[in-house]
């Protein structure tokens, strides 16, 4: 009958709302027009089914075809469930028998209970197996719960009058419990018709509570032993989350009054319920918020049983449900067909149509659809290729948005799509990335006025950066390509850590900040000026953060270059405010020595600073690069630190330059190696030749 898969999620308790899902339930040949009562799967494939008249079913290829289960009598099936693979029970009307999926062996006789009792339910917790049934031909009627922790020796509790004052008709069994505690739970109805539900302790024969309902009580399921769901009669759904001593009803069909006879958990929140008229629906949140399928059976359901799986090693669920006539339904997971497109740059930021079957919105309060990439093989997400957005467009078309970093490994990667209800496919190879082509290139990368050269990308973080910095890039292709207004894209990203989640920003920069090179025909260059980057990043000191500057061409190459940054600090001042280099024109003696003096606003001088002069005040290479120490420790040059503990002299000779181009500006830039950030930066003048550098002011 019902199975439990131990996953932990916390329940909700809102006000409940009923939404539509698109889904396909699909109709499976049973072979039979008998009404079938239970459903039971055991294995991704294997699978059984019972019903009236001595039907007694298997699949042996998850449902897709059934062949009929011999061995048993023609009596009519209640209900079917198996332990294992290897061990399981069919109860019917006057018999019960246990079968290895093979053979089947009459065990009821067993019992100590009356001839001809009707079995009704079964289920297990662990090794502790659980049936329940009742004799009408009993003066008075007779309940019966036979138990039993190895399925050979079986002990029977006559359970007519669990409660005072009244008889009780057993209706089904349901046991969970934690370790070696067991609860069983029992439903039914008294014989002053008072439909309940009874926490009943089996090892001590006493009842630890019992519950009243003003309808039927048709099914039972608990995840734990706190967590638990009654199907009523009257439509709605019962739900404790103390396990029973407190109920709420929530209703997951406002327009139907249909009997409810069925429901399934595969976590604490994660559920589904059927019922007649072919009525279902599911839950993410504990039953608070319930998704309506849109496609229904015509028959009344009976049993409903849900397996969590894993398709390409990825949680996902196979749903089975039957009902009268012979009915049988699988729930149909969405496949996908097509990307578009299918090949992409490293570094390319986009939407990829992806066509399919069976896709699913979701509804208020539930689950969104989502998608994810992976490398083949793995379990775990590609984090590396950002989904930042699933849209669903119809059944057959989703469209997701994603970013995909610059310095991801080229190769295909599968994709992963699921569906609210966690019906889940996984298509291999479905998006190949490739090397850039190098036709689009991101220079003179301004932040906040601070021009950053190529030269220090990924090797030394050189300074804080605002929550909304002030952006401005220039953007280069070449022929056959062009950049003009109707084509270039172009795009600033933040990607920095909140807790373990790695936050992502991206912005498209309007056609108003880009200026076109009209130099040339068609251009082939383009400036950002001056845009205002809204990524209202955390004002944190020392949080790192990575900021991307893409565009794109007419013929779809990308360009992106990077930069480690950090925030800034709490109060909005960033670190060039704090430490400052006086460098009044850089001072050269006689012998070829050049200075540099660095003091400190707030008196904290760096135990090491690292002087780095860039060949171009915008671009150009590294042409000196030196830590100096307080010590003179090993690998550094030793500061001139004055009698002032806030100043410090650095000492450089000229030949250690490198400039091999005219007279340019280049840049000085002062790095705490400690923390990595930029405490200072200043132009100079290089000349080669006479090797003169002077500050500019």
């Amino acid at each position: 009958m019902k199975s439990k898969i131990f996953i932990t999620l916390l329940i909700s308790l809102s006000v409940a709302f009923a939404g539509t899902s698109w889904a396909n339930w699909i109709t499976q040949e049973s072979g039979t027009t008998q009404n079938i009562n239970a459903i039971h799967f055991p294995s991704n494939t294997v699978g059984y089914a019972a019903g009236g008249a001595g039907t007694a079913l298997k699949s042996t290829n998850g449902g897709t075809t059934w062949a009929v289960f011999p061995g048993m009598s023609a009596s009519d099936f209640n209900d079917v469930f198996f332990p294992s693979t290897s061990a399981g029970y069919f109860l019917t009307t006057k018999e019960a028998y246990k079968s290895d999926g093979a053979t089947v062996t009459e065990v009821g006789s067993t019992f100590a209970v009356a001839a001809n009792t009707n079995f009704l339910r079964g289920h297990n917790y662990g090794a502790r197996i659980s049936i329940v049934g009742y004799n009408l031909a009993t003066a008075p009627a007779t309940s019966y719960l036979v138990t039993s922790d190895d399925g050979l020796a079986w002990t029977t509790t006559n359970i007519t009058n669990l409660i005072d004052g009244a008889s009780f008709a057993v209706g089904g069994v349901f046991t969970t419990g934690e370790g070696a505690a067991i609860d069983t739970w029992l439903w039914g109805v008294t014989s002053t018709g008072s439909n309940c539900a009874i926490n009943y302790n089996a090892a001590t024969a006493t009842i630890n509570s019992v519950t009243y309902f003003d309808s039927a009580v048709n099914d039972l399921f608990f995840y734990d032993r706190l967590s638990g769901f009654i199907a009523l009669a009257d439509g709605t759904v019962s739900r404790t989350t103390t396990g029973g001593t407190g109920w709420n009803n929530v209703d997951p069909f406002p327009s139907s009054v249909s009997p409810l006879n069925a429901i399934f958990f595969i976590t604490k929140d994660f559920g589904w319920v059927a019922g007649d008229s072919g009525v279902t629906a599911y839950t993410t949140d504990g039953g608070s918020n319930w998704g309506i399928y849109d496609y229904t059976p015509a028959t009344n359901i009976q049993d409903i049983f849900v397996r969590l799986v894993y398709p390409g090693e990825l949680a996902g669920v196979y749903a089975y449900m039957c009902g009268d006539i012979g009915r049988i339904y699988r729930l149909r997971s969405p496949t996908v067909t097509a990307l578009t497109p299918s090949t992409r740059y490293r570094g390319w930021i986009g939407t990829i149509e992806v066509s399919g079957t069976d896709f699913m919105p979701s509804y208020p309060g539930g689950s969104p659809l989502s998608s994810a990439f992976m490398k083949s093989g793995e379990t775990s997400f590609d984090y590396d290729v950002d989904v930042r957005s699933t849209t669903y467009e119809s059944a057959s078309k989703i469209v997701i948005n994603i970013f995909i970093d610059p310095s991801i490994e080229a190769g295909t990667r599968d994709l992963l799509v699921t569906n609210p209800d966690s019906t889940a496919t996984r298509e291999i190879n479905a998006l190949t990335i490739i090397n850039g082509s190098g036709e689009v290139t991101i220079s003179r990368v301004s932040i906040n006025g601070n021009v950053y050269p190529e030269a220090l990308l990924s090797e030394t973080p050189a300074t804080t950066v605002s929550p909304n910095p002030r952006i401005s890039f220039d953007i280069s292709t070449i022929l056959p390509n062009s950049l003009n207004a109707s084509t270039v894209r172009a795009k600033v990203v933040a990607r920095y850590n909140e807790g373990i989640n790695i936050v992502t920003v991206i912005e498209d920069i309007p056609s108003s900040y880009i200026r076109f090179d009209d130099s040339t025909v068609p251009p082939l260059k383009a400036y950002v000026e001056n845009f205002i980057f809204n990524a209202n990043l955390p004002n944190t000191d020392g949080r790192p953060v990575t900021l991307f500057f893409y565009a794109e061409d007419d013929a779809g190459h990308v360009g992106i270059i990077r930069y480690d940054l950090y925030t800034e600090g709490g109060g909005g001042g960033t670190a060039v405010e704090e430490t400052r280099a006086i460098t009044t024109p850089v001072e050269i003696d006689g012998g070829g020595n050049f200075y540099a003096t660095v003091w400190t606003k707030n008196g904290n001088l760096p135990d090491q600073i690292q002087w780095i002069i860039v060949s171009g005040a915008r671009t150009g290479q590294v042409i000196y690069r030196k830590t100096f120490s307080k010590t003179g420790a090993f690998g550094t040059k030793k500061m001139d630190v004055s009698v002032r503990a806030d100043r410090a002299r650095l000492t450089a000779q000229t030949q250690d330059l490198r400039p091999d181009r005219a007279a340019q500006i280049g840049m000085s830039i002062f790095i705490d190696p400690a923390t990595g950030k930029r405490i200072a930066k200043a132009p100079i003048l290089l000349i080669p030749g006479s090797m003169l550098q002077h500050h500019i002011r």
